[in-house]
């Protein structure tokens, strides 16, 4: 039996600490967002401006500072910008959206069948929450990290050797 718990602890010991990872360390702000091989990064070069790609990440080269994507080797000093996305923002600015579009649907609907008084109150109601989801999306979906003095990006390697 004490083999076995043994064994289980030093399996559990090599892989939980054989983490070599991206980290995107944010300004003011204890938590670092961390990217690991498989994971995507979304990033846009400092040189030269082709637009933002996403690639995925399949290995890290710590010795030369530099991680290979799909598309190819990338140094970390030649990130500019690193993006990323708040998926509950986009799910309460949906839900607003959608709401927003069914009451003024289902107010016209109304409307046109039981001789509904479909004034100002129905309409505000019904674009306020469209306006409100546009709104939140446009804010608060998407922040961008340009990479300088007040963000960084670097190569961690937590292993125990």
């Amino acid at each position: 039996m004490r083999l076995y718990v043994t064994s289980i602890l030093l399996f559990v010991g090599t892989v939980l600490s054989a983490q070599v990872f991206l980290q995107l360390e944010k300004y003011e702000n204890p938590v670092a967002e961390k990217y690991f091989i498989g994971d995507y990064i979304i990033y846009k070069h400092a040189d030269y401006d082709d637009g933002w790609r996403k690639e995925r990440i399949e290995r890290i080269n710590l010795e030369a500072q530099s991680i290979m994507t799909s598309g190819s080797f990338v140094e970390i000093s030649e990130i500019g910008q690193v993006r990323t996305y708040n998926g509950g923002v986009k799910a309460a600015a949906m839900s607003l959206k959608v709401f927003g579009a069914a009451w003024l649907v289902y107010g016209g609907i109304a409307y046109v069948g039981d001789n509904f008084d479909f004034g100002p109150d129905t309409a505000a109601i019904g674009l306020g929450s469209l306006a409100a989801g546009w709104l939140l999306q446009k804010l608060f979906y998407k922040n961008t990290y340009k990479i300088g003095n007040r963000h960084r990006v670097r190569l961690m390697d937590t292993r125990w050797e």
